[in-house]
């Protein structure tokens, strides 16, 4: 940085701060405010009269455009004028605390979120997954991840496959690792399957905490409000592991998880809550899980694994399932 004064598998003297990357091919500059200071209580004497040292600000947030076009600037300011192209490359650019506005159009891109960010999408904001997905330090393709415990605020997406070819080609379509926490709403993850759709046991519409299959155990935490999420391979929503007495959590209201419908490829479940993991789930519908193969296979509107607490009430609502919950070991507060 430059700174110029001037089944069940289962974040007065002006600075412009130099900012590489803000829009492609130029160098951006973030205008914040700063002032000298020698102590928080120190008197500086001028004219032999003592004057109290200003106190530093702190810089303001900033709100950062994203529009497919026209090119980025770093003059941007709206979704005619952005400054960014792509949301990656906003997210990279960007200071903990930060807006990131997207406008309408579609993104294919892997987005990867470390740091405290609002992402507010347009309601027709696309994350699309490329033809080629790379995977993260777990070995997982996912489209979007947050980890390294950060707090993201993120609405008005969503997040596509499929993935790229058959067998594994695509892991997840909102992954939250490392710690982090995500309030996601108003959203829609799909499509997120190999192409064509297998019986291959990858492809979750979003993921809480551990990553599948590792044996390393990990946490997030996440409140989902709103989405939806359908054509999912194996899982809709997954709640993971436990780590050192802290549980991976959700909380999930007003969702709805729409399964293959009937299927001899694969046993695919809505909501699965596994390995010490919590949730409370309410006003969600969950519907057409249901496995026609001949494997020793059940699928399950909600599936909990030797979770740490379940809250399943009343007002959830199960159509079509070959079976609305699977219970094994520990289970929650309340359940059908």
């Amino acid at each position: 940085m430059t700174v110029l004064n001037v089944g069940y598998s289962d974040e007065r003297k002006t600075t412009l701060t130099s900012r590489p990357g803000l829009c492609p091919g130029t160098r951006g500059f973030r205008m914040v405010h700063t002032f000298t200071r020698v102590g928080a209580a120190l008197a500086v004497a001028v004219a032999g009269l003592a004057v109290a040292a200003p106190v530093v600000p702190v810089a303001a947030a900033a709100t950062i455009y994203v529009s497919p076009s026209p090119p980025g600037t770093v003059l941007g300011s709206s979704c005619a004028l952005p400054n960014y192209n792509t949301i990656q490359g906003a997210v990279t650019a960007s200071s903990s605390g930060d807006t990131i506005v997207v406008c309408p159009g579609t993104y294919v891109e892997q987005v990867t979120v470390g740091k405290t960010l609002t992402l507010a999408g347009s309601g027709n904001a696309i994350v699309q997954a490329p033809g080629t997905l790379v995977a993260d330090a777990a070995g997982k393709k996912n489209v979007v991840e947050v980890n390294n415990a950060a707090s993201v605020t993120m609405a008005g997406f969503t997040v596509a496959g499929p993935g790229p070819s058959s067998c594994g080609s695509i892991d997840t379509g909102i992954a939250v690792f490392g710690g982090a926490n995500l309030n996601l709403s108003n959203t829609t993850v799909r499509d997120i399957r190999d192409n064509p759709f297998s019986g291959c046991q990858n492809g979750e519409g979003i993921r809480i905490g551990t990553p599948r299959y590792s044996t390393t155990p990990d946490t997030g935490f996440a409140t989902i409000n709103d989405v939806n999420v359908y054509d999912y391979q194996k899982n809709a929503i997954v709640v993971a592991g436990s780590v050192g007495g802290v549980n991976s959590s959700a909380q999930i209201t007003n969702t709805v998880t729409t399964g293959q419908g009937p299927t001899p490829l694969i046993a695919n479940n809505g909501i699965e809550v596994v390995n010490g993991a919590t949730a409370s789930i309410s006003g969600s519908t969950i519907r057409d899980n249901f496995y026609t193969g001949t494997a020793k296979a059940v699928a399950c509107g909600l599936l909990i694994i030797s979770a740490s607490g379940v809250n399943n009430d009343n007002t959830n609502v199960y159509i079509g399932n070959q079976k609305n919950v699977c219970v094994h070991s520990k289970g929650g507060d309340f359940q059908p």
